[in-house]
């Protein structure tokens, strides 16, 4: 539920999830693997704001454009 609140927050505005017409299961997926790859590149995305490392995958993933 998290996840649905961080995409519902900016949908249409910053990121355009819907638009991509991937099932809501699969962009869930997507947002964990990119999260989990920057935990393994980078030590400090572990005490980073969730919400604001979704945001900015979120805008590289499902851009409005």
């Amino acid at each position: 539920m998290y996840l649905a609140g961080v995409i519902d927050s900016g949908e249409g505005q910053s990121w355009c999830v819907v638009a991509s017409n991937i099932p809501p299961h699969e962009v869930n997926q997507q947002l964990l693997a990119e999260l989990q790859h920057d935990l393994q590149q980078k030590k400090s995305a572990a005490t980073a704001n969730s919400a604001v490392l979704l945001a900015a995958k979120l805008k590289i993933l499902f851009p409005c454009n």
